[in-house]
């Protein structure tokens, strides 16, 4: 309605026509039609503060997601790092027990190898009722070889 008038204003200026309205009126319409465009254009503005708020708000959505899913990842590989580790660590602890076992039996049999030869003089003097300083030497140390070859396997 404001261009109307402000066109018909224009028109009849340029037919010669000075008679409608006052200046008044036509800086009042020239200020409303001004009015109107502004508003017009804030709105458009609006329009893209509101689009670019809510791809940005996406966009933060995305990134969120993102970093979820990485320190999910993250927590996952550090998990399985500290499973893998103790399982290492429990592996050497049988290791180790393991050895340290087999250590004392071979101390076991070495202290047994070692007073092995008196046990089997004094079995065969009862069996044989002999003096034991007349049983073979030979006998005695085939005897400890046989336990010790026995007990290796």
């Amino acid at each position: 309605m404001c261009t109307q008038y402000l066109a018909q204003h224009i028109n009849r200026q340029q037919k010669g026509i000075h008679h409608f309205g006052s200046d008044g009126d036509l800086a009042l319409a020239y200020a409303i039609e001004q009015g109107l465009e502004d508003a017009k254009s804030a709105r458009r503005e609006l329009e893209r503060a509101d689009e670019m708020v809510a791809g940005r708000m996406t966009q933060a959505d995305r990134d969120a997601v993102a970093v979820i899913q990485k320190a999910e990842k993250s927590a996952q590989e550090k998990s399985a790092g500290i499973v893998k580790t103790a399982e290492q660590k429990a592996e050497e602890v049988m290791m180790e027990a393991k050895r340290v076992a087999e250590q004392r039996e071979q101390e076991e049999f070495k202290k047994f190898a070692a007073g092995a030869g008196s046990l089997i003089r004094a079995a065969l003097a009862k069996v044989v009722a002999e003096d034991p300083q007349k049983i073979d030497e030979k006998l005695v140390g085939d005897a400890v070889a046989f336990i010790k070859k026995h007990h290796a396997s």
